[in-house]
């Protein structure tokens, strides 16, 4: 029954995903949620199960917005998380969805511990991930935003001169002519911005400047 659920689940979420309608989202919750219910704690495809609840939930706070999406979308990625072993490729990719999940929480809710839970996550995605990575970037990316969000709302310089860093490498990591080129520069703009609002180095607002 596992195996015959789970590929109706999988069957559901492509439906949605060609359909974009409400209905078939909601149908793949339902059946995301019954394969995540009926498998074993100590089965090894849990976390892999999990990761696709997780994804048919976002999918649907993006639309509704309703924070107790987020809630079970945080806590089964945190039980992921948890039986994921250090040493497996998908953990630097659950941290870096953590880190997402608890960001939107904090716009939701304004909790200063999702910052840091954020900030937290994401280094440890960037961490875990060889800069050879294809996806190395783009975790670099997710952690300049959740520090630039942290230094946005708690003031302290070091988040700011952190996201700065990340910025620099994460355009260094994206050639001319790579996909995410463009969001790099503009993410490196955005924080020389920011730190030239707070200390007004005209070398941060022309480099700014030139990035755009």
């Amino acid at each position: 029954k596992a195996m015959w659920l789970q590929c109706l689940a999988a069957a559901g979420t492509v439906r949605y995903q060609l359909s974009e309608k409400n209905e078939d989202l909601e149908e793949a919750v339902r059946l995301w949620k019954e394969v995540v219910d009926i498998t074993p704690e100590t089965g090894a495809e849990l976390a892999n199960i999990i990761d696709n609840y997780v994804n048919a939930l976002s999918d649907r706070y993006k639309r509704k917005q309703e924070l107790q999406d987020l809630q079970d979308s945080i806590a089964n990625m945190q039980i992921a998380i948890d039986k994921t072993p250090q040493d497996h490729p998908n953990l630097g990719s659950r941290y870096n969805s953590m880190a997402s999940l608890l960001s939107d929480r904090h716009t939701q809710t304004d909790a200063t511990k999702d910052l840091d839970d954020a900030v937290d996550c994401a280094q440890k995605a960037v961490d875990l991930t060889p800069q050879d990575h294809a996806d190395f970037a783009v975790r670099l990316e997710t952690l300049r935003s959740r520090q630039l969000d942290r230094y946005c709302r708690m003031g302290n310089p070091i988040d700011l001169d952190d996201a700065i860093e990340n910025a620099r490498k994460e355009v260094g990591l994206t050639p001319k002519g790579h996909k995410h080129r463009a969001l790099s520069l503009t993410g490196l703009a955005i924080t020389l911005a920011r730190r030239y609002g707070r200390v007004g180095m005209l070398e941060d607002l022309e480099e700014a400047t030139k990035l755009t």
